[in-house]
């Protein structure tokens, strides 16, 4: 059975379990079991279904790069879920409805890694676009929770009006909907001047709706300020969900629809140069990430920053188009997902007494609680690229390709914005280790900390354990992506 329609099934259970005649607190808990294990089970069916499949006319492509995203997709929103039953900020307005969103928002971004038709693709992802939308407003009592909502509604709906349009210049030069034709279309044709401009078009607004997705240099002006008004189990899901879809799309954008597969990986076709453009928007959105970080005082904020200096890395890897680069930004993706949501996991326990989330609310973790301090330092670490943590890996994989292809200009960046990394990350672990002298300070922080400790516990072995196990033993998974790459539908 496939995620999709595990998802759907799940999804149907909690609207029916808001119909029962049950107390508020058993519908609450319902709710909860049912989203949780319905998560887990759609992570599971999309790593045992290997097979490859074209489903509803070619609309939809299974394949083993789009189960890959999926289960990343679902076994996340297994912890987004976790947290949501121990925040602070969800059980103010706790509703089923919460969990619906999700996994309908889910499904959205399933349907989307599947997508194999314009259409498809352009409807998943209004489906998914609006639930982001509601689940950031979900914190009422917080007025920069609706800030932040109007503020992506306004992004979201530009997105969607570039996405439209470069969509249907696609249909007006290929006459297909259909990705696979729209690439062989583009493959026999003559790039004269003419056809080179709507090309370029076409590519260019597709390619802003994804940066406006995923936070990319110069669209990526909202994401701090949604992140940092939407509650925390909402701002991780926005860290990882959309990144996770982001790179989905420009998997089928670049690999697929502009460029030729090759014994090595890609090459672009002739005339269109689009490895160059991902190449200058890498170095922009990781600089400019790196740097705006070093100035925020708000953990939420400045972890949003981090998020997007992440976001420019995997361009990079996108933009040599070799085998073992796009492999290293799957591995990179998919540790990336894990150390974010354990730090949002330790941020959000850390400042639900704390509401303004400075980054002082950390001050004395290590005092407090041991246990959460070195977990959020190996966390931290890893996103910050020290070895030998999966963080580290996917930047050795990533430059290595950068080599390979003889771009030594880009090594040069990413070593640049390694150590302005470093910087601001040591900043949050000085903070942990500073001595705390506030009694109430230290009091309230443990309240949070034993009101759900078993809870808190489960999360962050399920994020801790496998994070340290990747970082240490990465080949087998490397090796793992690489076959799925050579199976691939694209």
């Amino acid at each position: 059975m496939s995620a999709e329609v595990l998802l759907i099934a799940f999804a149907f259970i909690v609207v029916a379990i808001e119909l029962l005649n049950l107390s508020s607190g058993t519908k609450l808990k319902a709710a909860f079991t049912f989203s949780f294990f319905g998560f887990a089970a759609a992570g599971v069916a999309a790593i045992l279904q290997n097979d490859t499949a074209e489903l509803f006319a070619n609309a939809l492509v299974i394949d083993p790069v789009s189960q890959f995203f999926k289960a990343l997709l679902c076994f996340s929103c297994v912890l987004i879920v976790l947290m949501a039953r121990i925040s602070k900020e969800i059980r103010e307005h706790e509703r089923n409805e919460f969990y619906i969103l999700l996994m309908l928002t889910i499904l959205g971004m399933c349907i989307f890694c599947s997508a194999a038709h314009m259409l498809v693709l352009f409807l998943s992802f209004v489906m998914a676009s609006l639930g982001c939308n509601i689940l950031v407003v979900f914190y009422r009592r917080n007025p920069a929770s609706s800030e932040a909502g109007v503020k992506l509604f306004v992004h979201t709906s530009l997105t969607v009006l570039l996405l439209s349009i470069g969509i249907a210049m696609l249909y007006a030069i290929a006459g297909s909907f259909q990705i696979s034709v729209i690439k062989e279309h583009i493959a026999k044709l003559s790039i004269a001047n003419d056809t080179l401009f709507y090309l370029w078009s076409a590519f260019a607004l597709v390619l802003i709706a994804v940066a406006s997705l995923t936070a990319i240099f110069p669209f990526h002006a909202v994401f701090p300020d949604v992140i940092q008004g939407a509650a925390t189990p909402v701002s991780a899901f926005l860290t990882v969900g959309p990144p996770v879809i982001g790179v989905a799309f420009l998997f089928r954008l670049c690999l697929q629809i502009f460029s030729v597969k090759t014994d090595t990986g890609w090459a672009e076709h002739t005339g269109f140069h689009w490895q160059s453009l991902m190449a200058g928007l890498a170095v922009a959105t990781m600089t400019l990430g790196n740097l705006l970080a070093l100035r925020q005082k708000n953990i939420k904020r400045m972890l949003s920053y981090a998020c997007i200096a992440q976001m420019g890395y995997l361009l990079l890897g996108i933009s040599v188009a070799t085998k073992i680069g796009v492999a290293a930004i799957l591995y990179f993706l998919a540790s990336n997902v894990l150390v974010v949501l354990g730090c949002f996991l330790i941020v959000q326990m850390a400042t639900d007494q704390n509401q303004n989330g400075d980054i002082t609310s950390l001050k004395g973790l290590a005092w407090k609680n041991p246990f959460l301090a070195v977990a959020f330092s190996v966390f931290v670490l890893s996103l910050a690229g020290m070895p030998p943590l999966p963080g580290f890996v996917g930047r050795f994989y990533v430059l290595g390709a950068a080599v390979e292809q003889k771009q030594f200009w880009l090594v040069f960046f990413v070593l640049f914005n390694w150590v302005v990394g470093l910087s601001y990350f040591l900043q949050l672990l000085h903070q942990v280790i500073k001595s705390e002298s506030s009694v109430d300070a230290e009091r309230s922080t443990q309240g949070i900390l034993n009101e759900a400790v078993s809870l808190v516990r489960v999360c962050l072995a399920v994020i801790f354990v496998p994070a340290i196990f990747v970082g240490i033993s990465w080949e087998p998974f490397l090796n793992f992506i690489s076959r799925s790459l050579d199976s691939a539908k694209w």
